[in-house]
């Protein structure tokens, strides 16, 4: 009885141990229950770089928005005539600049001049001579006129023209008039400016030259004379040329006119333009004309001119003076406002301390008030500095040196007595009609400095006009190695001496805030001009004529 109570106790003890482990095994076997949440990813952080170029230079990108940490390269690149100062915004010397980005960043090249004062560039090129028709000798000639060549610009390029000169005139006074004829008029061309360097651009044969002088440019129009220097004056010979017109037109070539008829050509040394009728359009004078007096040419409304001097008659002679002083140069220009152009002259002739008829000077004549003739308002006597050198006038200019609103004048002298010597002087305008000499300046021999011509810029862009000299042969003051004739050991130039600065005060100093020397530049002369508020000489040299091979220079200036 007691086994079969045991019995059924021990099948119920094993059923419920293995339900509690079925159930236990279910319990552990199950997943449990889990909550999931939606897991954030941070955005990536990023930033702005922000590049920029000063004057001077370009960079490799302007910036932009980067991740952060992103590493960026950046380049600076110079233009011509500066180098690469540094980068504002970063300690870097040098011009490629690698940054990682973790914060907005501004950074910007910075550039300057360059420390050499001067930016050369030179290239060789050939004409084509026979489509120009020049000779060799004819070239050489013509690349080493004094007074030339002449800087135009058309649709923002430079121009050079070179007006031919005839090689047998040079050095040969003896060369009768019965040699000047047509035929041996020697023709023009004109250089371009191109990246930087010059190269040949166009040919005239008409007009042919023998000799030029003088260069006036208005706009788009200008006037260039033929100071022709051909025969023997004692022999009674006549030293006479042309006056011819050029209009530039879009692509830099030029239509020409002659302005005089073969009655009226003249000695013409001086050439002045501007409105002498007050009908809008420009009249032209030149000096000295037929028998030394000066010649006025009128224009017409078709583009033509008529030469008219019946309200002018002036030449040394009815002056009152005793011998050959003639108005050697002129301007036009409209002095007082009243739309009617007065007529400066400046002589060349002797110099007499003793004999007040016998001194070089300036003098201004203005119309009546019947507009009828024209009538002496103002004389000038030389400086009493160079009465005794006897310096006669070479050019003249008008224009306020002194933004007064009052026009004055600047004279150009070279010596014909006692040596060769230069020198200028400004004169400044007072009142109507009077001027008071406000400068002169050093007297230079030719074993110092030697110039004819010289224009007026704003070189270094003061709002006053300077005065840069238009240098020619081989002294102290310009060449390197100096009274040296041949100019492929001449070593180079010197600018200093030729550039003048405006004191605001009626006064002039030559440039010496930096040594402007260009080493191992081999040119005939040098020819100012300005681009882009710079100023520019150009230079040239044919090392073979025969070919008609050129080498060219072009001097950037950079001022303080």
């Amino acid at each position: 009885m007691k086994k079969l109570f045991l019995l059924p106790l021990f099948i119920l003890s094993v059923f419920v141990l293995v339900y509690s482990c079925s159930e236990e095994e279910e319990e552990m076997s199950s997943p449990p229950s889990v909550v999931q949440s939606q897991e954030t990813i941070p955005d990536t952080t990023q930033y702005t770089l922000t590049v920029s170029a000063g004057e001077g230079g370009v960079v490799s990108t302007e910036g932009g928005t980067y991740d952060e940490g992103t590493e960026i390269t950046i380049t600076a690149t110079p233009d011509d005539g500066y180098e690469f100062l540094g980068w504002e915004g970063s300690d870097s010397d040098s011009n490629t600049l690698t940054l990682a980005l973790n914060s907005d960043t501004n950074i910007q090249a910075l550039f300057q001049r360059n420390k050499s004062s001067l930016l050369i560039r030179k290239n060789t090129f050939n004409l084509p001579m026979n489509e120009i028709g020049l000779s060799a000798e004819e070239l050489d000639q013509t690349l080493q006129i004094v007074s030339g060549p002449f800087h135009y610009a058309s649709s923002n390029k430079n121009y050079m023209l070179f007006p031919g000169q005839a090689w047998w005139i040079a050095g040969n006074s003896d060369i009768g008039v019965q040699e000047r004829t047509d035929e041996n008029r020697v023709p023009s061309f004109t250089l371009i400016k191109e990246n930087g360097l010059w190269k040949y651009n166009n040919s005239y044969q008409m007009p042919g030259f023998w000799g030029p002088r003088n260069f006036e440019k208005r706009n788009d129009v200008f006037f260039i004379c033929d100071g022709n220097e051909i025969g023997d004056l004692s022999e009674g010979d006549r030293w006479e040329g042309d006056l011819f017109m050029g209009q530039v037109i879009s692509d830099g070539n030029i239509i020409w006119t002659r302005v005089n008829n073969d009655s009226e050509m003249g000695y013409y040394h001086g050439l002045g333009v501007g409105d002498l009728n007050a009908d809008g359009l420009l009249d032209v004078g030149v000096a000295p004309g037929k028998d030394n007096f000066i010649q006025l040419f009128y224009q017409n409304g078709n583009g033509s001119f008529k030469m008219d001097n019946t309200k002018i008659r002036v030449n040394s002679r009815n002056e009152g003076q005793t011998f050959d002083i003639t108005p050697f140069t002129m301007q036009i220009s409209d002095l007082n406002g009243d739309d009617y152009a007065e007529i400066i002259t400046a002589s060349y002739g002797g110099g007499d301390p003793n004999n007040d008829k016998n001194l070089n000077d300036i003098r201004i004549y203005q119309l009546n008030q019947e507009k009828s003739t024209y009538k002496l308002e103002f004389v000038s006597r030389i400086p009493s500095s160079i009465y005794n050198i006897g310096l006669g006038a070479t050019s003249i200019k008008v224009l306020d040196i002194n933004n007064d609103n009052k026009k004055d004048l600047i004279v150009a002298r070279e010596g014909f007595s006692s040596g060769t010597v230069n020198s200028f002087e400004a004169w400044i305008a007072k009142s109507n009609f009077e001027y008071e000499l406000s400068y002169t300046s050093p007297i230079y021999s030719q074993q110092d400095l030697l110039f004819r011509e010289f224009l007026m810029f704003d070189v270094n862009n003061d709002n006053y006009d300077d005065i840069v000299l238009r240098p020619h042969a081989f002294g102290s003051l310009y060449r390197i190695v100096p009274n040296n004739f041949n100019i492929l050991e001449s070593g180079g130039v010197k600018l200093n001496h030729l550039i003048w600065l405006n004191n605001q005060d009626g006064t002039f100093s030559n440039y010496t805030n930096k040594e402007l020397i260009a080493e191992d530049l081999i040119t005939y002369n040098l020819f100012p001009y300005m681009e882009n508020n710079k100023l520019h000489f150009m230079g040239i040299y044919s090392n073979n004529a025969e070919i008609g091979e050129v080498n060219a220079t072009d001097i950037e200036v950079n001022l303080d």
